[in-house]
């Protein structure tokens, strides 16, 4: 599956009390570039739709590409799962589960029996108050950020900020790249990384905080 061009999205929403729709692509190989996006969004009181990419082989997001879990309004956002051997997310493309209303964010999920790379790439979640998502990302081999970002994180309001579990043998941080569950009047996020072997650059961050909570 190759989904490429500004613009080129597939996606889906609800805006009521009933649950969004579920958006799921399965592949040997799954390709997202050039801005295109797959998405899941509610604006009412129904929860968000869920998004997931299942690659037999390889899953690459790049050039802006994203994947996105989002809710506007008191529903709760939905989930993303992203699972194959090798998942790269670079170039600026991103996978997040944002909240602007009074919905917690939605959990994101990565499976890479072998490697997940970040290069210039991003998985987030964030709320303007409400609860933050929930970032859990395994790997059997290796994690590698450069330039890259895991993070969650609350802008405003009581909501505690999201939990992140990496679970990998190796971890690799370099050029600036961050793992961080920040929050701002209720608690900070958890950061659990379990691994054999850790390597971080000096301009690299793992942090966790609240600036009242």
């Amino acid at each position: 599956i190759d989904v490429s061009g500004a613009g080129t999205a597939i996606s889906t929403s609800t805006a009521g009390s009933g649950a969004g729709g579920r958006v799921a692509l399965g592949a040997s190989r799954i390709a997202l570039r050039g801005g295109a996006s797959v998405a899941a969004s509610t604006s009412g009181s129904g929860g968000g739709g869920s998004v997931a990419l299942i690659a037999v082989e390889d899953l690459a997001l790049t050039d802006g590409a994203t994947v996105a879990a989002s809710t506007s309004a008191d529903g709760a956002g939905g989930a993303i799962l992203l699972a194959g051997p090798r998942i790269a997310i670079g170039s600026g493309a991103s996978v997040a589960a944002n909240s602007s209303g009074g919905g917690a964010a939605g959990r994101i999920d990565v499976r890479a029996s072998d490697a997940l790379y970040l290069f210039g790439g991003a998985i987030t979640t964030d709320a303007a108050a409400a609860d933050g998502g929930n970032i859990d990302v395994r790997a059997g081999r290796i994690i590698h950020l450069r330039d890259g970002e895991i993070s969650t994180s609350v802008a405003g309001g009581a909501g505690a900020g999201g939990n992140i579990f990496i679970d990998p043998t190796f971890v690799i941080l370099e050029d600036g790249s961050r793992v961080s569950a920040n929050a701002f009047g209720g608690p900070g996020g958890n950061i659990t990384l379990i691994a054999d072997y850790f390597f971080a650059s000096i301009d690299s961050l793992v942090q966790a905080s609240s600036t009242l909570g």
